[in-house]
């Protein structure tokens, strides 16, 4: 927990907290930094013994530095690819709740318990940042920085646009389905 503290206040870490909630880690930044400096450590011994070449050592620690990183990068593709995929028949369910009378949040509430993780996720915190009082703009927004897919970017400017200047919300969010 100190640890965590610790790097949560340095501000160059802010794109690797990024990553981690983009991936949905289910460990700390601390673990994921530790984990990758023991694997350099062993990469740089294991090189340097089996070797006995300091190059060749240096570069396998660099290898086996990297691996907490590059599972943290493809852990956050495959999430993404996921919500692209589940987020048609979403979209689809949210318009078909607005036709017939919801608001806008029962609509996502709808979604968030139809769908699992990530999209029904990824909508129930939203849902929750509503609900502690965060504007719908805003939620939107921090929802396009928890998923970095553009459709989710079209779908979160085309409410709050909707939002700001009227029209029909559920033809909207059917188009964009």
């Amino acid at each position: 927990p100190f640890l965590n503290s610790l790097l949560g206040s340095l501000p160059g870490l802010n794109s690797l907290d990024r990553l981690m909630v983009q991936a949905n880690a289910k460990y700390p930044m601390g673990f994921y930094l530790l984990l990758g400096l023991f694997l350099a450590v062993v990469g740089l011994l294991v090189g340097s013994l089996l070797a006995h070449n300091t190059l060749l050592a240096i570069l396998l620690a660099f290898i086996l530095g990297g691996v907490p990183y590059v599972h943290l990068v493809r852990m956050k593709r495959l999430r993404s690819e996921k919500f692209k995929k589940q987020m048609p028949d979403g979209l689809d369910l949210i318009a078909r709740s607005l036709k017939a009378g919801h608001a806008f949040s029962g609509g996502i509430s709808m979604a968030a318990e139809e769908f699992n993780d990530p999209l029904g996720s990824e909508f129930t915190d939203m849902l929750d940042e509503i609900n502690f009082g965060v504007s719908v703009p805003e939620a939107l927004k921090n929802l396009t920085t928890r998923i970095e897919c553009e459709e989710i970017r079209y779908f979160a400017m085309g409410v709050i646009l909707q939002r700001e200047t009227g029209g029909n919300l559920a033809e909207l969010i059917e188009t964009l389905a």
